[in-house]
């Protein structure tokens, strides 16, 4: 019997082993000497070059029904293909986002994806965007087509056209 094994599918464990404590994915630039905990030793400017902010920051986001009244009381309204943004212009240095997407738009997870999608073109065009503006994005019956970076690309066009007016 030992000399022909049998592959059995019972024998097999059911649950891939987690990562041990002292697992670790190093990042470029890293300094790898590692401490006696198996961890590397960092300093402060490679934490910062390899950490990657992927949150959405209460400061750079609308969060009381004030503020989206406010915008809708007073707004100004431009459009694109997979957008529409409702935007003011205020006296904070930030500019903040918030997002709608109504049962109109479709079920909960189409909601949901637009959100994440919109979430991370904000995200990533942050620092192009114009300061001073708070404006509310919502999508058209079209944005279930459309793909982060259309997302990130109007955006970027209608904020900016925004604040040329």
């Amino acid at each position: 019997m030992k000399a022909k094994e049998i592959f059995n599918e019972k024998d097999l464990p059911a649950k891939q082993k987690t990562p041990t404590k002292g697992a670790w994915i190093p990042c470029e630039n890293e300094n790898t000497i590692r401490t006696e905990d198996n961890q590397p030793q960092t300093s402060s400017w490679t934490e910062e070059a390899c950490s990657i902010s992927y949150k959405f920051l209460k400061e750079f986001r609308l969060l009381k029904s004030q503020d989206f009244k406010k915008i809708s009381r007073n707004r100004k309204r431009v459009k694109s293909k997979y957008i529409i943004i409702d935007y003011i212009f205020e006296t904070k240095a930030l500019s903040r986002m918030g997002i709608t997407a109504s049962k109109k738009y479709g079920k909960a997870h189409e909601r949901n994806r637009f959100k994440r999608i919109t979430k991370e073109a904000y995200r990533l065009s942050r620092k192009e965007l114009p300061s001073y503006i708070s404006f509310v994005v919502r999508p058209t019956l079209e944005a279930k087509k459309a793909k982060m970076q259309d997302i990130q690309k109007e955006m970027l066009f209608l904020l900016n056209r925004a604040d040329r007016k």
